[in-house]
């Protein structure tokens, strides 16, 4: 008998709707548990990031001093710091400059030292690399200077770093006695003494309160950032009073003169001076080498030796260039007399203001006329002119003492003038170049003379001839001084001459020397000697340790804050 089928229940699933139900679950499971993975994988880098980014990089180091770490953190508060201190001075100083009349010639010198200043904090604001290289060289110091202190037992303590702040707010906490008012009769005058208003300790609490307000909210320093800068501070002052007391008062020092020239030739002239038995020739000869500045004093009888009138006059009628001629045989601008006084192409503001007026306002092709300077006499020819990329004016000139001399030129430069004229020009010029050389021969003999006549030679000569400002006037003494003072070639020279001992020539860069030693001997240093070196002594040390192996340096510009200014 056939067995009959059983019937389906209307909502039983079949066995291939549940493979496919249990299919679509492990699917579903898997989505979900990616999901949750990815969460975890996204919270976790968020939070890795958050700890690389608030946690890691404040603590990294942007250098370190030995073992010591700076911060980051520590670094960029410090930046924030520097920064709202300059923006506060540059405020100050631009409020101050706008209260100013630049049309005031009374407040000219003033308005221009605000307007550097001004520039100057612009610069340093404007140049995060050099700012932050700063700060972080702050710190390196600061640090430096704090172990060096701690190692050598120096200690700073909370009292002292308040007692510096009280001071930095003028505050006293036990202010001096009032000096008693003397009783005023009624025959004296009164004569009124501003006072000072001492600082209370409400005022003083207040103002310490409103700074570290200010700091926290510009910089994000808080009061301890505040009290490191005062302590730093003292570190550094009570290393640097320790450093003093261990610079030498004593030191092996010579007393010397000298007579200082620019070159050899003038070093020579000095040596035969010196010797009493010179000849009178020799001796002239050496004061005229002396007297020269720019060029050689020539005697009247070389002046018109060389410069004949009728030989001149014929030059001038042969020559294409009459000014060029002229320019080199009378300028007294020896700069470029011999190129015919071409000054080449300037702008305005370049020359002195009569110069310049006269230049700009004579035509190209043209010579101006006369024109008085501090100089002298200038005679102006005009080659060219331009307005690109600014008016420029291309010129020569004749530079001459007098305006009987400058007329003389102008004569001469006139077309076709007759040859007595010319000649009788000439006689002009060459006439005052004659009285100038007999005025110089006068004041060679005459200080031939009293050489002659003085019984230190040497101060005689330092006095009159000598380039070194600082002693000529003492007659050459540069009174005691030690080594590291002076020059090494000058020293060298110095200390190993005998006392009484004078030395050859003695080059170095600032020119040549003749020494004598007055003394040498073991003794105090003198004030100021001792004061520079006790600072030189400190700012020599710092400069050494920043360069030493236990200073490490990680810095780049991307560890500077934004300026939120």
């Amino acid at each position: 008998m056939a067995k009959k089928k059983k019937k389906k229940k209307a909502n039983e699933l079949t066995k291939k709707e549940i493979r496919l139900s249990k299919k679509v679950q492990r699917q579903r499971r898997m989505i979900l548990v990616a999901a949750a993975v990815i969460t975890v994988v996204v919270v976790v880098l968020v939070a890795f990031g958050f700890y690389q980014e608030y946690l890691v990089k404040p603590k990294e180091p942007v250098a370190t001093v030995g073992e010591a770490p700076i911060r980051t953190d520590t670094y960029q508060k410090m930046v924030r710091y520097y920064r709202s201190n300059l923006q506060n001075q540059l405020a100050m100083l631009q409020d101050q400059l706008a209260r100013l009349d630049p049309n005031d010639q009374s407040s000219e010198f003033i308005v221009s030292y605000y307007q550097q200043q001004v520039e100057q904090l612009q610069s340093q604001l404007g140049n995060p690399q050099e700012l932050g290289q700063q700060v972080l060289d702050d710190l390196i110091d600061d640090e430096l200077i704090r172990q060096e202190a701690t190692r050598r037992g120096i200690e700073v303590t909370t009292e002292e770093v308040q007692l510096e702040i009280e001071t930095q707010f003028d505050y006293e906490r036990n202010p001096p006695t009032p000096t008693p008012t003397p009783i005023i009769t009624a025959t004296q005058a009164i004569t009124p003494t501003p006072t000072a208003t001492p600082v209370t300790l409400d005022r003083f609490q207040e103002m310490y309160a409103t700074t570290l307000e200010a700091l926290d909210e510009r910089a994000g320093f808080s009061e301890a950032d505040f009290r490191d800068i005062f302590e730093a501070l003292l570190w550094r002052e009570k290393l640097q009073e320790a450093m003093v007391q261990e610079v030498p008062t004593i030191a092996d020092q010579v007393h010397a003169r000298q007579v200082q020239v620019t070159n050899e030739e003038k070093a020579q002239a000095i040596m035969t001076l010196l010797d009493e038995g010179v000849d009178e020739t020799s001796a002239l000869d050496a004061i005229r080498v002396l007297l020269a500045e720019t060029e050689e004093v020539k005697t009247e009888e070389e002046i018109r030796a060389e410069k004949d009138p009728q030989e001149l006059s014929t030059q001038l009628r042969e020559s294409e260039d009459a000014f060029a001629l002229l320019a080199q045989n009378f300028s007294k601008d020896t700069s470029n007399r011999d190129t015919g006084g071409d000054l080449g192409w300037f702008s305005k503001g370049q020359m002195v203001l009569e110069f310049e007026e006269a230049a700009f306002s004579t035509p190209a092709g043209e010579i101006s006329e006369p024109v008085e300077t501090q100089f002298g006499w200038h005679i102006i020819s005009v080659h060219e002119t331009s307005e690109e990329p600014e008016p420029q004016v291309q010129a020569s000139h004749i530079l001459v003492e007098t305006e009987e001399e400058a007329q003389a030129i102008m004569t001469l430069l006139e077309e076709d003038i007759d040859e007595d004229t010319a000649l009788s020009a000439l006689d002009v010029l060459i006439e005052a170049e004659a009285a100038k050389a007999r005025a110089k021969e006068e004041e060679v003999q005459d200080l031939l003379t009293q050489l002659q006549e003085s019984d230190d030679r040497l101060a005689f000569l330092a006095e009159n001839f000598s380039e070194d400002w600082e002693s000529k006037d003492n007659g050459g003494d540069m009174d005691w001084f030690p080594r590291g003072e002076k020059t090494l070639e000058f020293e060298e020279a110095a200390f190993s001459l005998a006392v009484g001992e004078m030395s050859e020539p003695i080059s170095n860069t600032i020119g040549y020397h003749i020494i004598e030693v007055l003394g040498h001997e073991e003794r105090e240093l003198a004030p100021e000697i001792l004061e520079q070196r006790q600072l030189q002594t400190f700012e020599d040390w710092l400069a050494d340790q920043r360069q030493s192996e236990a200073v490490q340096r990680y810095w780049s510009v991307d560890k500077m804050p934004p300026d939120t200014g």
